[in-house]
């Protein structure tokens, strides 16, 4: 039962073209853990993206193959050859940079390029799944035949719960974690000719890189391997051979291992950022009131991380610039990566433009990011890539996406990409939306997301339906897993029109497996009351401008910095109170930490065109990191036991004449490149041009008709940061700009 898309995509794909996969019900992106309820498709997945992973880059013979997993992420960077020998046409120097990756991050086409190339990597491995499929022996040949047809890319949202936690006003941090595929070193999977479930090394954990001996003997260019300062690869001894995450001083992977300072592992990273990151995405996707605030809605702003004019000298702190708008769909994307590559010694690939490519979960965490862009459009259909190109850049809405190529004479670009029902997203689903649809929609966000920017506990639409039972799993728990019987349809929520409707999958009729083990089933939180889970919010956090307005008085770090200041990614941390100087690669998971700016830029070593040019220009990355996560927690009516020291809830209220002084004595803040050395040097610091400033804007809280709420004008307070080090005005009277 071969998919009629099948012959469109492998046409395509035999041409070195992309073709995007057109949705039908049966077909749809799910997250990671609801694709695994699906185990002939995962089943699939896994073995397809195993046969992606061969060391010998080429296909077969001499015979070049440019749809391998390696081939495929070197798009994104290194190594610096071209992809099918497509030139570069935005390298604005004759090509002398075409053959150092095609990167489009700073740029207006960030979003959409990425979406492009999202949905290429989705056809190699829907086609790998295929001709997998049609391997099995005729008894089952149907069914897997079936799962390939309706195979759709998963994403990974970091902020959807993981594990089940005692229900409370305020959420147990490890209700959050990594999906339990991208942390498991092995798989179970069933071979097309083989009668027993077979353990292998997870495509989803680790990708093995092809030596320089191989990628010579083949005439392809080997990795010139971002460099630390001692001129070692950043990745370390290990990460040369194999993709890492969040290594520890061996190099090692670190999930959640104890380690010499504690633990620092990606679990607990993630838990410990989690309420910082769910509501930089309120913020970037929230209604704001005011005329002076349209530049919050402009694509510019959305798209990348920094703002026309917003370069080096350029730079003018005068300007309208709204520091609590700055979060855009680039920040918010560069957290992540950052977030997984930063290790204790070492870089993960994940933190590098360059070698991000290769690590698996760079997929599923972009397929994420394109979901919350087709969520983007479809709460402001009217925004998009500009029809004209901007002075700076020249890219509009018709540029070339190289090296994307739809035909042999045409390129993709960002209108060809805009319509998100060629996705086939189960959110915001499959059809443009109408007011009504909107309104449904900013429900399901505020059902989803407004709890975790809260800190709250999920509401019974959330908690009911996640974490996911992966007990069933084959992939994780082999013939436990098998023992199991299988669902015979997969359930998600999905926006149709202007209904939220549950949309099915009909699987094919489950076959129960001989019993081998046992497993018992990891029960979900459910609950009858269907009221949302009250928030307790300490006396001095709220005010009524006028009934019925209920509003909070939010606050934000602003972090302003030159991109290619530290050679390199790095990481801005706030800090409320002191800061242990002598660990800094626990920073990140310290409870006082309130949050990070990531900032995701290549090094020297890899000097690809559009990362050349924005170096030269000093371009100024710009990103925001809400207080408001911690700031309620110093009220001196917060009386819970856990939290900060008793002697520092001293803030009578969220107000100004309250927090300024407070924040004036207790906020602080340190850098580190992405192996958790400290950048602390005061020169470089002043050349980096980092300006940390303080902002409060009025937040009208979510109401059963705006389910999003309304952020209200916003308020410098320059005098928090004035005078310090990387402060307002870089830190040296002589340069602060005044208003």
């Amino acid at each position: 039962m071969a998919s009629q898309q099948e012959p469109l995509i492998q046409t395509a794909q035999k041409q070195n073209h992309v073709a995007a996969i057109v949705p039908e019900t049966a077909r749809a992106r799910v997250e990671i853990d609801e694709f695994l309820a699906d185990n002939d498709m995962t089943n699939l997945f896994l073995l397809a993206l195993e046969a992606m992973y061969p060391e010998d880059p080429n296909k077969s013979g001499e015979t070049e193959d440019w749809w391998t997993f390696y081939s495929l992420g070197s798009i994104h960077g290194l190594p610096s050859e071209l992809w099918n020998n497509v030139k570069n046409g935005n390298d604005p120097e004759g090509q002398k940079f075409s053959g150092s990756g095609y990167c489009t991050h700073g740029s207006l086409v960030f979003p959409t390029w990425h979406r492009v190339y999202i949905a290429m990597f989705e056809q190699a491995v829907a086609n790998r799944m295929a001709a997998i499929a049609n391997e099995y022996p005729q008894e089952t040949r149907a069914k897997y035949q079936s799962a390939a047809d309706r195979f759709r890319l998963p994403f990974w949202d970091p902020l959807l719960p993981r594990n089940s936690v005692p229900q409370s006003t305020a959420v147990d941090p490890t209700i959050w974690g990594l999906p339990k595929i991208l942390g498991a070193k092995f798989v179970w999977v069933q071979r097309p000719k083989g009668s027993k479930l077979e353990h292998i090394p997870n495509p989803l954990y680790s990708f093995n890189i092809p030596s320089d001996e191989v990628l010579k003997k083949k005439g392809r260019i080997p990795i010139d391997w971002p460099k630390n300062g001692d001129e070692k690869p950043a990745v370390g001894p290990i990460g040369v051979y194999r993709t890492i995450r969040t290594p520890d001083p061996t190099g090692e992977t670190n999930l959640d291992q104890e380690g010499p300072a504690g633990k620092e592992g990606l679990i607990l990273k993630i838990q410990r950022q989690a309420q910082n990151t769910s509501t930089k995405l309120w913020k970037l996707l929230s209604r704001y009131n005011t005329e002076s605030d349209n530049d919050m809605r402009t694509w510019e702003a959305f798209a990348r991380h920094w703002k026309e004019g917003h370069r080096g000298p350029d730079l003018d702190l005068d300007t309208d610039y709204q520091a609590d708008t700055s979060i855009s769909l680039e920040t918010w994307h560069d957290d992540i990566h950052d977030l997984v590559g930063a290790g204790n010694g070492w870089t993960g690939h994940m933190g590098d433009p360059s070698i991000a490519g290769f690590d698996a979960a760079f997929w599923l965490h972009h397929n994420n990011v394109d979901r919350i862009l087709a969520i983007y459009q479809a709460l402001y259909p009217d925004k998009w890539v500009p029809a004209e190109g901007e002075e700076a850049t020249g890219e509009n809405a018709t540029s070339n996406l190289y090296p994307f190529q739809q035909d042999a004479k045409t390129f993709w670009n960002s209108n060809d990409a805009r319509d998100w029902r060629n996705l086939g997203f189960a959110v915001p689903g499959r059809e443009y939306l109408d007011e009504a649809g909107r309104a449904k929609l900013e429900t399901y966000l505020h059902e989803n997301y407004y709890w975790s920017s809260e800190a709250s506990f999920p509401p019974p639409s959330v908690s009911s339906k996640w974490p996911k039972d992966l007990s069933g799993s084959i992939a994780l728990n082999g013939a436990a897993g098998a023992a199991i019987p299988a669902p015979s349809a997969l359930q998600f929520e999905a926006l149709e029109g202007t209904k939220l409707v549950t949309r099915t999958i009909q699987l094919l009729e489950p076959k129960a497996k001989d019993t081998l083990e046992v497993v018992d089933k990891t029960k979900s939180i459910t609950f009858k009351d269907e009221t949302e889970n009250p928030k307790i919010y300490p006396e001095g956090s709220l005010k009524w401008i006028d009934q019925p307005h209920i509003t909070m008085r939010t606050w934000t770090a602003s972090v302003l910095v030159e991109k290619y200041a530290f050679n390199g990614s790095f990481l801005v941390h706030i800090f409320i109170g002191e800061v242990d100087d002598a660990k800094p690669e626990l920073w990140i998971t310290k409870r006082n930490e309130v949050g990070f700016a990531g900032i995701f830029a290549s090094s020297e070593s890899a000097p690809c065109a559009n990362c050349v040019k924005q170096r030269r220009e000093g371009v100024i990355y710009e990103d925001a990191v809400p207080l408001n996560t911690s700031l309620p927690d110093y009220l001196q009516a917060n009386v819970q036991t856990d939290g900060p020291p008793m002697e520092m809830r001293t803030l009578e209220s969220l107000e100004p004449e309250h927090v300024v002084p407070f924040l004036k004595k207790y906020l602080h803040w340190r850098i580190t490149d992405l192996a958790s050395n400290p950048l602390n040097e005061p020169q470089q610091i002043k050349n980096s041009k980092l300006c940390v400033s303080v902002w409060d804007r009025d937040f009208e809280l979510p109401t059963a008709r705006k389910r999003l709420g309304k952020y209200l004008p916003s308020h410098v307070h320059k005098e928090v940061t004035k005078g310090k080090l990387g402060g307002f005005g870089y830190g040296e009277e002589d340069t602060v700009h005044t208003s």
